[in-house]
């Protein structure tokens, strides 16, 4: 049975769109323990390095903020994964790639994360032998590890036909055969039955476990709002729709945040709550945000998730400005500049 203190529990930085700030981001450990949660996994859509550019390093700048947070992670105990999606290397995955991709892995290394994840979701997967390559691919960063624990996403992280629309037909057997093949110590990151699920159920996690031969990790988009239907939206309660029975039978389970940060210690609370890591998250959110402003948020919920902002009108808009701005907080404040029209939809985001 997996320890579970060191069951990976928390938060992904892994939408697209603006950014964190480098500011923003070094809260966050802090909270994170305060919640009693303990793993930041960092692979931001916006950090070209990771991702298209991987093969290229970081600037001075951004390397010594990556350094910087690394630090404020093991400080508070929080363990640091990086994810890197390494756009496409399975078509051709030269000697040439290989050692490419070994150096890159050697750079994550300085960082002293303490998992690294392969990420292959938002790429074209219909082609011939591609579970076997990034199974090889995979492997390959495990060896090289050192030890690092390794998580793998998948191209068909979930069930949803919308990733066969977007990115090809799913090869026969792909799920079954990574699960084959992946080193029995790499972990699978899994959305659930959608990309964006409502649910996550007992059954449909014991159902993908045996696929995988192993205990997936949630990767989870409840509050995610960078598709171009969801960025319409806020989606600010705390993580529903996820049944207990769960907790016990998955690796992990980390949350994707969203653009505005302070409102995605909403979804954090819940998972505090789901995985009964502290006493009352609920308490700590009203602390942290104010009585008045849980009170305010919990009124309008209906328009903010089910309405979405853009079938408010331009006088209901102004009227919630005005109230949301009468009180100096930064949940307030985002909110308000997310009805101002901040925080647009990024068209690379192509699921939803």
């Amino acid at each position: 049975m997996q320890d579970k203190k060191s069951k990976p529990i928390g938060l992904i930085e892994g939408f697209y769109g603006n950014p964190w700030t480098h500011s923003e981001r070094l809260k966050f450990p802090k909270y994170l323990t305060e919640l009693g949660l303990n793993t930041y996994l960092y692979c931001p859509k916006s950090d070209p390095y990771l991702r298209k550019k991987w093969r290229e390093g970081w600037p001075v700048d951004d390397w010594n903020h990556l350094m910087a947070f690394s630090f404020e992670c093991r400080k508070e105990n929080i363990f640091l994964g990086i994810g890197i999606s390494p756009h496409e290397i399975y078509v051709s995955y030269s000697h040439l790639e290989k050692v490419k991709l070994k150096e890159k892995i050697n750079r994550i290394l300085e960082l002293n994360p303490g998992f690294i994840c392969v990420l292959f979701d938002d790429m074209r997967g219909d082609f011939a032998g591609i579970s076997i390559t990034q199974a090889n691919i995979a492997n390959d960063v495990h060896r090289w590890s050192k030890g690092t624990k390794v998580l793998f996403c998948p191209t068909y992280y979930s069930f949803d036909p919308v990733l066969e629309s977007i990115f090809g037909q799913k090869p026969i057997d792909y799920h079954e055969t990574l699960g084959d093949l992946l080193h029995r110590d790499i972990g699978v990151l899994w959305t659930g039955s959608r990309v964006c699920s409502q649910t996550i159920t007992y059954d449909h996690v014991n159902l993908v476990n045996k696929i995988f031969n192993r205990q997936v990790t949630i990767w989870d988009n409840y509050s995610a709002n960078d598709g171009r239907e969801r960025s319409k939206h806020l989606y600010l309660k705390p993580l529903p729709g996820r049944e207990t029975a769960i907790t016990d039978h998955v690796h992990g389970h980390l949350c994707n945040a969203m653009s505005q940060s302070e409102l995605s210690l909403i979804t954090l609370s819940g998972l505090a709550k789901l995985h009964a890591r502290v006493s009352n998250p609920e308490t700590w959110l009203e602390d942290r945000f104010g009585k008045r402003v849980i009170e305010m948020i919990s009124r309008d919920l209906k328009e903010f998730e089910i309405s979405g902002l853009d079938a408010l009108s331009e006088a209901r808009i102004s009227e919630l400005i005005e109230d949301y701005t009468t009180i100096d907080s930064i949940a307030t404040s985002q909110i308000a500049n997310r009805l101002r029209g901040q925080y647009k939809f990024d068209p690379n985001c192509l699921t939803d």
